[in-house]
């Protein structure tokens, strides 16, 4: 009885932390390239809608704003604008970019 109730008590909750122990530790969380999981994820989503969208309308090229929506999916690109205090989107600051010629189109 006394065995039965230590098991119980004791050995399985060290079993389920020890168990639980890696899904804690913050390098699970991303990648080896330092992209988030969970942006996988989401990004996913949002491309995948993207390509449903585009071959609806027989669509054969991803535009370049599609592709800054996707990446706006991404829990970097949140994190960058909270880090920027709001003061600029990042979205609006890379189609400026663009406009301007300072990062090339594909056209």
């Amino acid at each position: 009885m006394l065995g039965a109730l230590f098991v119980t008590v004791v050995m399985f909750p060290i079993a389920f932390i020890a168990s639980r122990k890696n899904v804690n530790d913050p390098s699970d969380l991303e990648f080896d390239n330092g992209i988030i999981r969970i942006s996988r994820e989401s990004m996913s989503r949002q491309l995948m809608g993207v390509l449903d969208k585009n071959m609806r309308k027989k669509i054969k090229v991803i535009s370049e704003e599609q592709w800054i929506e996707v990446f706006e999916t991404s829990f970097e690109f949140a994190q960058i604008n909270y880090e920027m205090a709001k003061k600029i989107n990042i979205s609006d600051l890379i189609k400026k970019k663009m406009a301007n010629g300072s990062i090339p189109s594909q056209h």
